[in-house]
């Protein structure tokens, strides 16, 4: 591991600083068996099940890896009312990092994404999600409790934006604004093509393919995806 990232993380470790992760929030699901015979119903495989895994997915997978480097982690976001919902806050609290930021809506299920696995392949994946946009109640629970969250001073925001709702173009640039005024760093894993929503963050952590769909470019073209990096910075 580069000595720059030890060090960060050790300064986060060894002192009361604590981070934010503010995005959508998913619970991924594995249901792992064996395939010996193709179903008489249908041209499809038989799984006899053998085993289920869940894990802390989205922008929870984030806040999962925080704290797992020992570092002081609090979440915020968006879970429906349902069993996945249990599950996944199980597995956040159970991690130690604080959900108090999280709201459970009745309007929308939680996000999961259920695979279904045999001898290491994937048969076929099932993703449980709403489209719809959230609504003006949820979009005011949440802004109230982000806002609390901002207010107890964290020492790193991280926006982890899987396009699925909760990061708004308006959620995005209150947060963004909230924290330039309290001196707090806002570091955006970005979705999408239009980057300006994250405007005023501190820094953005697209891969090289995002950052190629983004800004119009062949992913193959270094130089072009780094003059455009630094026309970026310069903006």
């Amino acid at each position: 591991m580069n000595q720059d990232l030890i060090n960060t993380v050790k300064l986060f470790t060894e002192s009361d600083k604590w981070v934010l992760v503010i995005g959508d929030l998913m619970l991924d699901r594995y249901l792992i068996g064996d395939v010996q015979r193709i179903s008489p119903e249908a041209p499809v495989p038989v799984v006899l099940l053998k085993q289920q895994n869940d894990r802390a997915g989205g922008a929870a997978n984030v806040a999962a890896n925080l704290a797992n480097l020992g570092i002081s982690t609090r979440i915020a976001g968006c879970v429906g009312e349902d069993a996945e919902a249990t599950t996944l806050l199980a597995l956040i609290n159970h991690l130690g990092i604080k959900s108090e930021a999280v709201i459970q809506s009745s309007n929308r299920p939680t996000i999961a994404k259920t695979r279904v696995m045999s001898s290491h392949q994937q048969i076929v994946r099932i993703d449980q999600e709403s489209q719809a946009k959230f609504s003006a109640e949820d979009n005011a629970e949440l802004h109230v409790l982000i806002t609390r969250a901002l207010h107890d001073s964290p020492s790193i925001v991280i926006l982890s934006d899987y396009a699925k709702g909760v990061l708004s173009d308006e959620v995005c640039q209150f947060i963004i604004k909230a924290c330039k005024e309290a001196n707090i760093p806002v570091l955006a894993d970005p979705k999408g093509q239009d980057y300006n929503k994250y405007q005023g963050a501190t820094a953005l952590t697209p891969n090289k393919k995002e950052t190629a769909e983004a800004c119009g470019v062949n992913m193959n073209d270094t130089e072009a995806l780094l003059e455009i990096g630094r026309a970026s910075c310069r903006e």
